[in-house]
């Protein structure tokens, strides 16, 4: 495989750790494949990622449905999540989005965080520190999504990193609705932020809104490169600390 294929990043690191014989500016198509499984768990600089995939958190789903013997029915009558949407979640057949994500778990009567990773629980005196690369990232096709604080479990903020994909209104195809508040900053580049009830609104680096998440709403980006947000969303139906799980 040619090498000018590849990112700048992971070229070097292909070259330094995977040179073939001859032509040093292709390395060997076998080698290639293991490193590109290599390279999504590990960053340039050495440190694990936690990447899940569309099939990862499908599998999540399913297990933590058959731990309550529940079909797909009673999935979808809980969480207000079609059928359809449920099984090709399951199946990894979609990547879902944040909102699907969130009613999704509320169905489930667990925590969103428990659909990304076993974490701990409630109590006094928590702390939690994310360091880069430990966030936990998927994506669909509008937004790249990096959750922080995930393995903190009954805590009523969700705080999301989000890059913005969507460049036009088209591409929008799922408006974003769940219970609560979101606060939106945006840290790069320019966003136009959508809402049912109000013109849209430009923010730049540094600007940040407050609304109404259960008012659909959805982002664009409007920068020549990456734009990035920081959402923190807050919702009294994220408070589990009274809930108590039997096993068996």
């Amino acid at each position: 495989m040619p090498l000018a294929q590849l990112s700048v990043k992971r070229k070097y690191f292909l070259k330094e750790n995977f040179r073939g014989s001859g032509n040093s500016d292709t390395i060997p198509s076998r080698r290639v494949r293991l490193m590109v499984v290599f390279c999504r768990r590990l960053d340039v600089w050495g440190n694990r990622t936690m990447d899940l995939t569309t099939t990862e958190i499908g599998e999540r789903i399913k297990s933590l449905r058959k731990e309550r013997n529940w079909t797909l029915q009673e999935l979808c009558d809980r969480s207000g999540v079609s059928i359809s949407t449920l099984s090709k979640i399951e199946n990894g057949q979609v990547a879902t989005s944040f909102d699907t994500l969130l009613k999704v778990s509320r169905g489930l009567e667990s925590s969103f965080d428990a659909i990304l990773a076993r974490g701990f629980g409630g109590g006094d005196g928590r702390l939690t520190v994310t360091r880069r690369g430990e966030a936990l990232n998927f994506s669909n096709a509008m937004y790249e999504y990096a959750v922080h604080s995930g393995e903190l479990r009954q805590k009523h903020m969700i705080p999301l990193i989000m890059e913005i994909k969507a460049r036009n209104l088209e591409q929008i195809t799922n408006w974003s609705s769940h219970e609560g508040e979101e606060f939106i900053y945006v840290v790069a580049g320019r966003i136009l932020l959508y809402t049912e009830y109000y013109e849209p609104r430009a923010l730049s680096a540094g600007e940040s809104a407050y609304i109404d998440s259960k008012m659909p709403h959805g982002f664009l980006n409007k920068a020549k490169g990456k734009s990035v947000i920081l959402s923190i969303c807050l919702s009294s139906g994220l408070d589990f600390s009274g809930m108590e799980r039997t096993e068996g």
